[in-house]
């Protein structure tokens, strides 16, 4: 019996999703009371608001602010997850960094350079696939992490969302450019490790005349 089924649940396990007449999604709590009759009563709790911001608090701790971008908190949090759940694929850690983004700030202002990164997590989001990743690692600096195949199979994407960059429109500003290093995670390493790796191949996207992918 589905009562039967309800009463063995743990309580922050007795929670369904009703939809009412407007086709608005509700969630609500269940509790079932016994009679010696062998009768039952079941009450439902509305519980929707405390879901909603329940939600927002949790996206608020994983998420930059500014850019929607994940966060660095979230990073540590889930990179041992992430690392595991991409078995028996490799993991590609990509830092992009923004080329001479300095100069945006001090010509048009730190207002306009929100705008700029703003507008950048919108098209790395719109070019990577939805289980990717897209940190925001501090300042300009951003980390995606992907599942591949090979660490050759990383240039195809990257040079894609390099382009979409590359031909962005961004107002006032007009067009950036992005540095991009990558590298693929060793399972015998820390991550760390793996990350200075991609920083390496970074700082020869730099030197090498920017607004380039390197595989290291």
């Amino acid at each position: 019996h589905w009562v039967e089924t309800i009463k063995e649940l743990p309580d922050e396990q007795r929670i369904v999703s009703m939809v009412d007449d407007n086709m608005e999604s509700h969630a609500f709590t269940v509790s079932v009371n016994e009679f010696e009759t062998g009768n039952y009563i079941v009450s439902f709790t509305d519980i929707s608001h405390t879901v909603i911001e329940h939600v927002k608090l949790k996206r608020q701790i994983s998420h930059d602010k500014l850019t929607n971008a994940l966060n660095r908190d979230f990073f540590d949090n889930n990179i041992a997850l992430i690392m595991q759940e991409s078995f028996p694929q490799k993991l590609g850690v990509i830092i992009c960094d923004i080329d001479l983004f300095k100069n945006v700030n001090d010509t048009y202002g730190h207002n306009r350079g929100d705008v700029v990164l703003k507008q950048l997590v919108n098209i790395i989001h719109s070019a990577i696939r939805k289980e990717d990743f897209l940190i925001r690692w501090g300042g300009e600096e951003f980390i995606i992490l992907m599942k591949i195949d090979t660490a050759e199979s990383l240039k195809k994407p990257l040079e894609h969302i390099r382009l979409q960059i590359e031909k962005a429109y961004f107002e006032e500003v007009t067009h950036i450019t992005v540095s991009f290093g990558a590298t693929v995670y060793k399972e015998s390493e820390e991550i760390n490790e793996c990350i200075e790796r991609a920083d390496k191949a970074l700082y020869l996207s730099k030197e090498n005349g920017r607004n380039q992918v390197q595989i290291l």
